[in-house]
């Protein structure tokens, strides 16, 4: 909507095309950079949050939450049980500066726990799934 309004007012204004293209480059910008730059920011903080000793790197992930909200994140396999992990991030996480607003145990299926930090504008999730050791564990990053 925004980029079609730019291109018409270029028109009544007799813009010269040169300055059309620049105008639709900088609506472009504008409406993409705030999303970009920020997931970049989420990007670099769960690259530096703690890993479980001996943690096996899966890979790395970003994702659109239902809200809008986009995360980063990295996807781990953790031969260790549950409980020991979410210790483990309690801790860590705490000594990096980060709050723990809430915690779940055991959901069923194969959630096996989970943690939600806060610290300034970022949120930190870690998720722990599967029904046997080693589990999957994601941490999660994003921002409000």
């Amino acid at each position: 909507m925004i980029k079609r309004q730019a291109f018409d007012l270029a028109l009544a204004m007799k813009f010269p095309m040169p300055m059309i293209g620049a105008l639709l480059a900088l609506c472009l910008l504008l409406s993409g950079c705030c999303g970009i730059l920020s997931l970049r920011a989420e990007r670099q903080v769960v690259e530096s949050l703690p890993v479980y000793p001996g943690a096996v790197r899966k890979s790395k992930f970003t994702t659109t939450w239902p809200d809008g909200t986009p995360s980063a994140g990295i996807l781990y396999a953790i031969d260790a049980e549950p409980e020991q992990i979410l210790e483990f991030y309690k801790v860590q996480m705490s000594k990096e500066g980060w709050a723990l607003e809430f915690k779940y145990g055991h959901s069923g299926l194969d959630e096996q726990g989970y943690l939600h930090f806060r610290k300034g504008r970022f949120w930190c999730r870690v998720f722990i799934r599967g029904q046997a050791r080693p589990y999957d564990v994601s941490v999660r990053v994003g921002s409000h």
